[in-house]
């Protein structure tokens, strides 16, 4: 029995720290931050008599994926100069917690 909540808390740490990494790897707060404002603008557009939610809802999930996608993108082609430079050592890609097909 004590070998079984070994073997679940291993597991769930593992997927933690996955998760973590894929959540450094898209830089969420980043992404968040250029959507917005995409949103925004789009929210200040004039001459705008009515407001398509739909189109909004879709201009942030898809501003989310592209954001995240290219900031993936950029990690994997980086990885090599990352790994040199102390402030980008310890992403996910560049520091080895992330294979170049995870990333």
């Amino acid at each position: 029995m004590k070998e079984i909540a070994i073997d679940t808390y291993k597991s769930e740490r593992i997927l933690i720290n996955k998760l973590r990494d894929y959540s450094q790897l898209i830089k969420p707060s980043l992404s968040i931050m250029v959507v917005f404002s995409s949103v925004i603008s789009y929210l200040l557009a004039p001459k705008v008599v009515e407001y398509d939610w739909k189109m909004i809802v879709l201009l942030f999930v898809t501003g989310l994926l592209v954001t995240g996608s290219a900031n993936a993108i950029n990690q994997v082609v980086e990885k090599d100069t990352d790994a040199m430079m102390k402030r980008t050592a310890k992403r996910p890609v560049a520091s080895g917690r992330m294979t170049v097909a995870e990333g």
